[in-house]
């Protein structure tokens, strides 16, 4: 941030979550032989993150600020590089038991990111000066996981 001029065009910028799209579709579907599928699909569109220069180009005693494009020779705005889009799948299988009347045993399965696809979101490492430059540093949270199954049960009476 330029202490100077801190409403300039260049200080502005998308914030961390923002997504210019998103889609979620999620539904149960009763198919045949007494089974229920549960899907939840997630796709959105690449999260913004911050590049820096990795020195003090204003000599103000922070380094923090931001790089300096090489094709142009002028500083990034704000946020300014994207991340890789999201996408995950996850689906809960159930079969159910019937014990008469109401009662009945579901069985199910749950697979989380089916797909095993690698969120990263906007993890990524903005240092100009740093080896990994625009490189991969973690996976977004909460939906960075990679594949996993889980098994369950549950009784209904």
């Amino acid at each position: 941030m330029r202490w100077d001029q801190p409403l300039a065009d260049d200080e502005w910028g998308p914030n961390g979550p923002d997504e210019r799209h998103r889609f979620v579709f999620t539904g149960v579907f009763e198919v045949p032989y007494g089974i229920q599928l549960s899907p939840v699909v997630q796709a959105a569109s690449a999260r913004p993150y911050n590049l820096i220069a990795g020195l003090d180009l204003n000599q103000d005693g922070l380094n923090n600020d931001r790089y300096v494009d090489p094709r142009t020779g002028q500083q990034v705005s704000v946020n300014a590089a994207r991340g890789d889009n999201t996408f995950v799948f996850d689906l809960r299988t159930t079969k159910f038991i019937s014990f008469g009347g109401v009662r009945r045993l579901g069985l199910f399965v749950e697979f989380f990111n089916i797909f095993n696809t690698v969120n990263f979101g906007n993890s990524y490492n903005g240092n100009g000066r740093s080896a990994n430059f625009r490189q991969p540093t973690a996976y977004i949270q909460g939906i960075g996981y990679p594949r996993q199954i889980q098994l369950g049960t549950r009784f209904l009476f």
